[in-house]
């Protein structure tokens, strides 16, 4: 393939900016699901140093930022939007997280991090640098979750030795920069997040004691800034070295290189040129998606351009939010499937919590594309996260959970009423045995025999424990 950018920008590409989201799913560790609610979750969190982070994008329909804004007030049990919320957004400092993490060593707010390699345990490699930018968590109302690591680095390696993509277990070890000998587990700073709040990965594995493979089910979402404009007649060339720098980043790869054998026809690929002043065509981004992997890229001349925007008043090209809300929908489904296995986990109680979140998830956390922002590309993006993950689909398929779970339900009652029948016949011959065997006992009274008083008594204390072991019985079978 003939190279579409020049020497000159090609080195310009080693300057990106480098950002990634790690996004790991969470689940409930609450047994009786009807104990899970967000004002509770909330308490948690803010009694663990976390704090409230609404969405404030101003460039998404207002009704998007309201969405993630259930935070009660002090004083008050329920948020005044706590109907339509569908979940909440904290955050915690990166430093207080690190310094919880490290049981009582100090580290600076900006401190410098790099992977440790398996083969340079010693060596801080500075081309594998990084810092964190944000932790955040957000809690649905479904009972699921995610925990949000955002981290900036100067090359797409960093983050793929990090996470280790391509592997079940994660063993990477965090460096501390200008302190040697010091790591931290990358599982061990995970766990750390987690602990207090009532969440766990949705796998279960710190729950099955196999934290190494907490990462296994992590969405990822990659952001390059380049500090340049690219400026060009958007032709099928220019369109296949935008899709190249998008793969570059997705598979931790120099940037420029060729990686035209690994384009998936199956991925979705978009990008944006605007027109300038000249009548010339100005690339503005390009992102490149495909199950639980996305990559972008960004060319923006300012120095303030930041891959790890979250913060900002303004989301700009950042597509989190979109990533967001198709994953809740996707894991909330699955989540309830899940519950729907296990006959025992449908108690009366959470199966009307169960079919309450279910009724609100298709009320308010189905978000067509149209309703979240004016933007086309926008629209498009979150349109084929829908489709990766049969977004459509298994939300037809909620009414069918919904009936599942009335008829367990109406199950359970018709096998609990039938006992009730059984023990009530049960009890009603132990009456009437009783009524009998005290006839007898008052027949026999004036008998010759003391003995036969005894005999009577041992007579109906016999019947009723046996009448109590069929019944006992009868119960267990039910």
């Amino acid at each position: 393939m003939n190279q579409p950018f020049t020497e000159e920008e090609l080195r310009g590409f080693r300057d990106a900016r480098v950002g990634t989201y790690y996004i790991i799913p969470l689940r409930t560790t609450r047994e009786e699901l009807s104990d899970f609610n967000l004002n509770t979750c909330a308490e948690v969190l803010l009694r663990d140093g976390w704090s409230p982070y609404p969405w404030e994008y101003d460039d998404l329909y207002q009704h998007i930022n309201s969405i993630f804004s259930y935070i009660p007030e002090p004083g008050h049990s329920r948020a005044s939007n706590a109907t339509s919320a569908i979940g909440i957004n904290f955050q915690i400092p990166v430093e207080t997280a690190m310094n919880q993490a490290l049981s009582g060593l100090h580290v600076e707010e900006n401190q410098e991090y790099f992977v440790v390699t398996e083969d340079s345990r010693s060596k801080a490699e500075e081309n594998l640098y990084f810092r964190f930018r944000c932790m955040q968590i957000v809690m649905m109302h479904t009972g699921i979750g995610f925990l949000i690591i955002g981290i900036e680095s100067k090359s797409p390696l960093t983050s793929d030795l990090l996470l280790r993509a391509g592997y079940n277990q994660n063993s990477s070890l965090l460096g501390f920069v200008g302190m040697p000998g010091q790591t931290l587990g990358f599982v061990e700073l995970i766990k750390s997040l987690l602990a207090g709040t009532d969440m766990t990965d949705y796998a279960g594995c710190l729950e099955k004691d196999q934290p190494d493979r907490i990462l296994r089910d992590t969405t990822t979402y990659s952001v390059a800034v380049f500090r340049q404009r690219i400026y060009r007649n958007t032709s099928e060339e220019m369109k296949a070295g935008i899709q190249q720098l998008c793969l570059n980043l997705r598979h931790a790869r120099s940037f420029g290189t060729d990686n035209c054998e690994d384009v998936d026809e199956e991925a979705f690929f978009n990008y944006a040129a605007l027109n300038n002043v000249s009548e010339q065509k100005f690339i503005r981004w390009g992102i490149y998606t495909l199950f639980e992997r996305a990559a972008q890229i960004i060319f923006e001349n300012s120095q303030d351009a930041d891959p790890i925007n979250i913060y900002g008043e303004n989301r700009e090209d950042n597509y989190l939010p979109f990533l967001l809300i198709a994953l809740y929908e996707r894991y909330s489904y699955l989540f309830f499937s899940e519950m729907l296995r296990y006959e025992d986990k449908v108690t009366k109680k959470s199966g009307d919590w169960m079919e309450e979140q279910m009724l609100r998830l298709k009320a308010f956390g189905v978000i067509l594309p149209g309703d979240m922002t004016p933007y086309h590309n926008e629209n498009i993006f979150l349109e084929e996260q829908r489709k990766i993950y049969d977004i459509d689909q298994s939300i037809q398929l909620i009414d069918d959970k919904i009936g599942i779970i009335k008829h367990i339900q109406a199950d359970k009652i018709e096998k609990k009423r039938q006992l009730v029948e059984k023990l009530l016949a049960a009890f009603g011959i132990v009456s009437i045995l009783c009524d009998s065997l005290g006839l007898l006992n008052i027949l026999l009274t004036d008998t010759v025999s003391p003995h036969i008083y005894w005999v009577t008594f041992g007579s109906e204390l016999f019947f009723i424990i046996g009448v109590a072991l069929v019944s006992l019985i009868l119960y267990k079978r039910r």
